[in-house]
């Protein structure tokens, strides 16, 4: 495969969901340091600070063209100048959220007719540091809320009905795998209920059993699957552990969805796609309800966010190039949106909580001594073996040399 191959259309779809495709010449990025320079008396080299990276952008020159340019292209230069995050396909560089920060129009009537020349300046604009300065802090309610609008829009990428047959052969071993992967995923996770493991399983079970109807009908198990996957997300159980499942069934569903081994197929790939994405508003939808205990806890979950959202961009970015797949705006629109509230989420949440202490033992201590020395009393006794996953013999003695760990 050459670079002709990897290289793709432009396209450009403004925060309203309007979509266009441009021409184009020549490609261009820019970037760099944030490295301010002080400069001291009598000396030859100043102190250079790394600050991090400036933000990057696209400069295009783009092109419309046709017998209905002009139409185009003021609904394109309508469209520039919308509210809002836009989605920018990249030709050579990806699906990157952007904003129009300078624009220019040209025409020419002598030659080159019927042509529309636009510069425009594209400024990356990640959802999460779009949104972030909004004086309006996210609740769990609204974070729920994006969780349920993007399960909506992934709802919708796939068709309600297919009948190749080999599609069909392919997608119902594909339940029975992906079904025996979630069951395995939730299972470790700590702290759910019976009830909800009996759904869970009771669950899969179906799903498993309907195989030969939804492999025909991709929107039904799309559906389906998507309640599967929203089981664990309301229990009132340890945020990070919710998470942490939800991330290891993330990583096992991918090295299946950009796998080499099952061919390019526009449903099948849509369907893949789909399932990443729907359980990554899930593991959004599981921030809402549940413990988090110290802010150590916090920053993992929301480092845990911001991967996903890396890793779900890159991974729509592989599909689109092996399946000929083009994902839809508003599913990435809503999904972006709906990890961008839970991390706001969580970090509103870690602003209150209590920083995690830890001490290294220099002596042999029984858990009970060692909880009152720490907090004064013992009402935080089961609190704190619960923290530190004490059992067996450490619940008689800890060793000399163990880290312990508390907050208060």
């Amino acid at each position: 495969m050459s670079y002709l191959d990897r290289l793709r259309q432009m396209r450009y779809t403004s925060p309203s969901g309007q979509e266009f495709v441009l021409l184009f010449d020549e490609l261009e990025r820019t970037g760099g340091k944030k490295a301010p320079v002080t400069e001291f008396p009598g000396q030859d080299q100043g102190a250079v600070q790394d600050l991090g990276e400036e933000t990057g952008s696209f400069p295009v020159t783009c092109y419309v063209a046709g017998a209905n340019y002009d139409q185009e292209a003021d609904r394109f230069w309508d469209a520039l100048s919308e509210t809002g995050a836009a989605v920018l396909q990249h030709p050579r560089w990806g699906n990157r959220s952007v904003v129009p920060s300078t624009r220019s129009q040209k025409e020419r009537f002598i030659a080159d007719a019927r042509v529309a020349v636009f510069t425009v300046v594209f400024l990356i604009a990640s959802a999460e540091q779009f949104e972030y300065p909004g004086a309006v802090v996210e609740t769990a309610a609204l974070t729920q809320n994006r969780a349920e609008a993007a399960f909506i829009s992934i709802s919708t990428t796939v068709p309600e009905e297919v009948t190749d047959p080999g599609l069909i052969n392919q997608m119902r071993a594909w339940i029975s795998q992906t079904v025996s992967t979630v069951v395995g995923a939730f299972a470790t996770v700590a702290g759910l209920t019976d009830a909800v493991r009996g759904e869970i399983n009771q669950t899969a079970s179906d799903i498993i059993n309907a195989a030969d109807s939804l492999a025909s009908a991709p929107a039904q198990l799309m559906t389906a699957m998507i309640r599967l996957y929203r089981l664990p997300t309301r229990v009132e159980t340890s945020v990070r552990a919710k998470v942490t499942g939800y991330t290891a069934l993330y990583d096992t569903l991918r090295a299946t969805a950009t796998g080499t081994s099952r061919g390019g197929n526009p449903t099948f790939g849509a369907l893949l796609s789909g399932n990443l994405f729907a359980v990554a508003a899930a593991k959004v939808e599981a921030t809402t309800t549940g413990e988090i205990p110290t802010r150590e806890q916090a920053a993992e979950i929301v480092d845990a966010l911001s991967t996903t959202a890396e890793k779900i961009r890159k991974d729509t970015e592989s599909l689109e190039a092996t399946d000929q797949i083009v994902a839809s705006w508003e599913m990435i629109r809503d999904a972006e949106a709906a990890i961008a509230s839970a991390a706001e989420g969580v970090v509103s949440r870690a602003l209150n909580l209590p920083g995690e202490q830890s001490l290294v033992l220099d002596r042999d201590v029984n858990p009970v001594q060692l909880a009152y020395e720490l907090y004064g009393d013992l009402n935080s006794l089961d609190e704190f073996i619960r923290y530190n996953a004490l059992g067996g013999d450490d619940l008689i003695m800890l060793p000399r040399g163990r880290t312990v760990r508390w907050y208060e």
